[in-house]
C-alpha cells in the first residue's frame, strides 16, 4: 500500500526495528516458535507494544512476558485459549474475528453467476462445491471424489493449488474445474456467488479463517 514501508527477510527485520513501531502484531498459529519468541523479545525491548493474532487458540507460556494482548478470532478459540493457559498466566485474551466489508464484498447478480458457470462449462442447475484458498488434499481428496462420483450434478471448482500438487485423479476428473487464482475482491465475490457451497479443509484445523467469513 502506498505510503507504508514493507520490510522482508533478515535485512527487513533490522529495518523494521529501526523504523521503531509503537505496536507490533504477530500473526501466527499460537504454537511455540523460537523465531517468534526472538522477534517478540527484540521489539518488546525497544518499547513496542506486542500483540499476537493467535489463529488456533494455542498457548505458548514463553510468549506471555512480551505480549500485551492475544487476539483470538473466534469465541471458541478464546474459550480454548483460556482453558489451556490456566489461572496463573495473565488473561490478556480478546475476541476479534476476521472482518469482511459487506458493503463491497457481497453476492453478485444472477447474470454474473450464470456467466461464471458458462465460463466454467458447468450447467446452470449444477451443485458446485467451491474452494478458493489453500487446499489440504489429504483431507479433501477422498470425500470429494466420493461426492463427485455419487452426486450426478455435482462439480468441483477450485483455484489452482499454491504449490502445483493437485492430485492427478482430481486434476483429470471430468467434473473438476481448476481456475486461475483470484487476485481481486470482485473476482472472489463472483467465485463465491457462483458456488452452491464452499468447502474448508485445512491441515491442522482452521479456527475461523478469512475464506470462511468471505464465503458466508
Amino acid at each position: 500500500t502506498e505510503g507504508f514501508p514493507v520490510f522482508i527477510g533478515a535485512d527487513g527485520e533490522r529495518s523494521a526495528r529501526d523504523f521503531a513501531p509503537d505496536i507490533v502484531n504477530i500473526h501466527h498459529s499460537g504454537v511455540f516458535s523460537s523465531r517468534v519468541l526472538e522477534i517478540l523479545k527484540a521489539f518488546h525491548s525497544s518499547g513496542a507494544r506486542c500483540i499476537e493474532t493467535n489463529v488456533f487458540g494455542c498457548v505458548a507460556p514463553e510468549f506471555f512476558p512480551y505480549l500485551d494482548a492475544s487476539i483470538q478470532i473466534s469465541h471458541w478459540d478464546l474459550w480454548q485459549w483460556r482453558r489451556l493457559k490456566g489461572p496463573l498466566l495473565p488473561d490478556i485474551g480478546v475476541y476479534c474475528p476476521n472482518p469482511v466489508d459487506t458493503d463491497s464484498f457481497k453476492r453478485v447478480s444472477e447474470g454474473e453467476i450464470a456467466l461464471a458457470r458458462t465460463e466454467w462449462d458447468i450447467p446452470d442447475n449444477a451443485f458446485i462445491i467451491g474452494r478458493a484458498g489453500k487446499t489440504d488434499w489429504g483431507k479433501l481428496r477422498l470425500p470429494l471424489l466420493k461426492a463427485l462420483n455419487e452426486i450426478e450434478n455435482a462439480f468441483f471448482v477450485s483455484a489452482k493449488d499454491y504449490n502445483g500438487e493437485t492430485p492427478p485423479e482430481i486434476e483429470a476428473h471430468p467434473k473438476v474445474r481448476l481456475i486461475e487464482r483470484m487476485k481481486t475482491d470482485a473476482a472472489l465475490c463472483r467465485f463465491y456467488s457462483a458456488c452452491t457451497v464452499c468447502v474448508s479443509m485445512s491441515d491442522i484445523g482452521e479456527s475461523f479463517g478469512l475464506v470462511n467469513a468471505e464465503a458466508m
